[in-house]
């Protein structure tokens, strides 16, 4: 307990007494840094929460062995992209939205808001988009058109979401008959023509395969997986998070056979950083994403112990805090804690509190003296 409240006069007590330049100063060249990563936050938001991230991140130094280190980034930094976010999430709204007015049978309601939505991705890179995004578009606009009419409109949004996903079938037991008569047409127009055969490879295991958009494997390293291909152009696409994706744009022919190579280069890019502003928004939900290996070879590449990274979300005056070690899948401490409150003091000191905790105790196991509160 002695050890404990050591941590806690030292880097709480009636306020944080150590700046980040006199504790780097005190520390020893062997000292294990802990990387601070720039706060996620507009610069109007970042004069209300910097000050506190910048005490949360001091803090760090109160445990023996530790120094929080600012230059230890994972370049090149790559500032998110807001209007991917903002368009992927407002084309997901107004596909749900497009969907009830579909089954309210209006047509034109759900025709307008799936226009709006395709014209929305329209110029953003299918790697960067949920996976489908595009194909579920281009199936309801298909739906909508042959239910309301258009059967030649329909039907090239059909097609288009054939190639898109070339594996996508209409299921009698959920689609409209008029759909999946007109699937069988379009389908039938390419039966008797061979497909091609493409063999892909990647730099790094584990990368998705992507065409047009649409997931169609998992690479196995130097070991190809084949696909069967239409005829046709295809964007295909290796991505895996804390990498850089690489798409290769390819026309096909009949019988056609293709070795496609894919280096993935370690790097952080834009997809990386929304992943990560999504694990400190809502960590919960990231338990199957690649965001984890991610990170870990992020703080491998930066050859740091772990990682500090936080977020402002402004409309609740709420800053989202998260530790990363290696090792663990998901955050070894997560705290979202209120400013501008009156709570905002205590609950920064609880937050300090807790992260001392956690780090002494992942990096010091067997010390003597490590014990839980009281």
């Amino acid at each position: 307990m002695k050890r404990l409240t050591t941590l806690l006069v030292t880097a709480v007590g009636l306020g944080l007494t150590l700046s980040p330049a006199a504790a780097d100063a005190a520390r020893k060249s062997n000292d294990v840094p802990i990387a601070v990563w720039a706060l996620m936050a507009d610069d109007t938001d970042r004069a209300q929460a910097g000050p506190v991230y910048d005490e949360i991140a001091a803090a760090l130094s109160a445990v023996d062995g530790v120094r929080p280190d600012r230059d230890r980034v994972f370049e090149p930094f790559a500032k998110p992209s807001e209007g991917v976010i903002v368009a992927q999430r407002t084309a997901n709204r107004w596909l749900d939205a497009a969907w009830i007015a579909y089954q309210r049978q209006e047509w034109s309601v759900a025709r307008s808001l799936i226009d709006d939505a395709i014209a929305l991705v329209e110029g953003y890179p299918h790697e960067r988009l949920p996976d489908g995004l595009r194909r579920e578009l281009q199936l309801l606009k298909a739906r909508t058109d042959i239910r309301g009419g258009n059967d030649f409109t329909g039907r090239e949004a059909l097609r288009a979401a054939m190639t898109l996903d070339p594996s996508w079938e209409a299921n009698r037991r959920w689609e409209p008959s008029e759909i999946v008569e007109l699937y069988e047409a379009v389908r039938d127009e390419t039966i008797g023509v061979p497909p091609a055969r493409v063999r892909i490879t990647s730099s790094v295991r584990g990368a998705t395969v992507l065409v047009g958009g649409v997931e169609r494997g998992r690479s196995q390293g130097s070991e190809p997986i084949e696909l069967l291909l239409p005829p046709g152009t295809h964007e295909v696409t290796a991505r895996l998070a804390g990498h850089a994706s690489h798409t290769h744009t390819v026309f096909l022919t009949p019988r056609q056979e293709l070795d496609l190579d894919f280096f993935l280069e370690v790097k952080n890019t834009a997809r990386f950083q929304e992943q990560l502003e999504d694990a400190l928004v809502a960590p919960a939900q990231q338990r199957r994403t690649g965001i984890w290996t991610a990170m870990k070879l992020a703080v491998s590449d930066i050859e740091a112990t772990g990682v500090l990274s936080a977020r402002f979300d402004a409309p609740s005056e709420t800053l989202q805090l998260g530790l990363f070690f290696p090792g663990r899948q998901g955050w070894a401490f997560y705290r979202s804690i209120p400013l501008g409150g009156p709570t905002q003091a205590s609950e920064v000191e609880a937050a300090i509190e807790e992260l001392l905790l956690i780090v002494d105790s992942t990096l010091h196991p067997q010390t003597d003296g490590v014990a839980t509160r009281d």
